[in-house]
């Protein structure tokens, strides 16, 4: 995740907490260099998102619930 602020009510933020298992492995067929320089088998990855994709909106949740409540005070 990335993050900055600028200002009162500038923001960038760069992470995708509400991919589905489903994008994830969509996104896993796409040949990207740093990927593949990795060596992450990205089908095992892939698969451990749909597993936890549960526990994974769990964890966001708040997150997401947290910063809609920031951008509406701005």
């Amino acid at each position: 995740m990335q993050a900055f602020r600028v200002g009162r009510s500038g923001y960038g933020i760069q992470f995708h907490p509400e991919v589905t298992g489903e994008t994830f492995m969509q996104w896993a067929t796409v040949s990207d260099e740093a990927g593949d320089r990795s060596g992450i088998d990205v089908v095992v990855a892939a698969g451990e998102v749909v597993r936890q994709e549960e526990a994974l909106a769990q964890t966001w949740r708040p997150v997401f619930h947290a910063f809609a409540d920031v951008v509406h005070q701005s």
